[in-house]
C-alpha cells in the first residue's frame, strides 16, 4: 500500500488518460452524430448556415420551402399568405393554434398592435443616452434609492 501512495501522481494520471482515451474511442466507434458534422457543436453552422441559404430562396419563392439537413432534421420556411393581417389579434391567436395543431412552430410578426406605445414612454426612460450623462445623475444618492425601496414596501 506505501508502495501505491509513492507513486499516487503517477495513477491518477494514468487512470485520467485511460478513461480519456476510453471515451476517445467510444465516441469514434459509436459516434451519434451525422458522418461530416465534425466539430463540439455541429449545429450551430449548420442551421446558421441554412437559414441565410434558405434567405434569398423564400424571398424569390412563393412556395413553402423544403430544407433536409444532414441529421435529418426538415426545416419548412413559407411566407404568411398575401391576405393575412398583422393588425388583427383574434385572426393571430387562430392561426397560432392552427399552426401548432399542425405540429408547426411559427416564428416571425404575427401581430402589431396598431395603438401600441413607444417603450420608452411606457417606462418613462430618459430621452438623453446613459453614457452622456455625469455621475451625480446616474448615482443619485442613499435618500433616493431609500425613496425608490419604501415605494415597493
Amino acid at each position: 500500500m506505501d508502495e501505491l501512495l509513492q507513486h499516487e501522481p503517477a495513477v491518477r494520471l494514468g487512470f485520467f488518460f485511460g478513461v480519456f482515451a476510453a471515451m476517445a474511442l467510444w465516441e469514434r466507434l459509436a459516434t451519434r452524430r451525422a458522418p461530416g458534422a465534425g466539430g463540439l457543436a455541429p449545429h450551430y453552422g449548420r442551421y446558421c448556415g441554412a437559414a441565410h441559404r434558405a434567405e434569398a430562396m423564400v424571398e424569390a419563392s412563393p412556395l413553402p420551402l423544403v430544407l433536409v439537413e444532414a441529421d435529418g432534421s426538415v426545416i419548412r420556411l413559407a411566407k404568411l399568405h398575401p391576405d393575412y393581417d398583422p393588425h388583427n389579434r383574434v385572426a393571430a391567436m387562430a392561426y397560432l393554434q392552427a399552426r401548432h395543431a399542425a405540429g408547426e412552430i411559427v416564428t416571425g410578426l404575427l401581430y402589431l398592435d396598431p395603438e401600441a406605445q413607444d417603450l420608452h414612454d411606457s417606462l418613462g426612460t430618459t430621452k438623453a443616452p446613459l453614457n452622456a450623462m455625469n455621475e451625480d445623475v446616474l448615482c443619485p444618492g442613499a435618500k433616493a434609492l431609500d425613496a425608490v425601496n419604501d415605494s415597493y414596501r
